[in-house]
């Protein structure tokens, strides 16, 4: 079976013992959906589009974004769940 990159990329990240060192940025919601369907802990961030960034906070919940990064703000977790 061919590993697809985020496997390689998790591979190298767990022999290396880096897991807590990293967060997967990616403008693909499916790479970001990969990696969490791979290890649910892992943590990831969501880059997009200003004028996209009310569909990405809905999307950054769902794959449970820890971040969500565009060409103007930046939003931490703190804003993306709330009660």
């Amino acid at each position: 079976k061919e590993q697809i990159i985020e496997e390689k990329a998790l591979e190298l990240i767990n022999k290396y013992k880096m897991k807590d060192q990293v967060i997967f940025s990616s403008f693909s919601i499916l790479a970001l959906k990969r990696i969490k369907k791979i290890d649910s802990e892992i943590r990831v961030s969501l880059l997009t589009r200003a004028r996209f960034i009310d569909r990405s906070i809905n999307i950054a919940k769902k794959i449970d974004a820890i971040s969500i990064n565009d060409d103007k703000i930046f939003f931490k977790s703190k804003y993306l769940y709330y009660k």
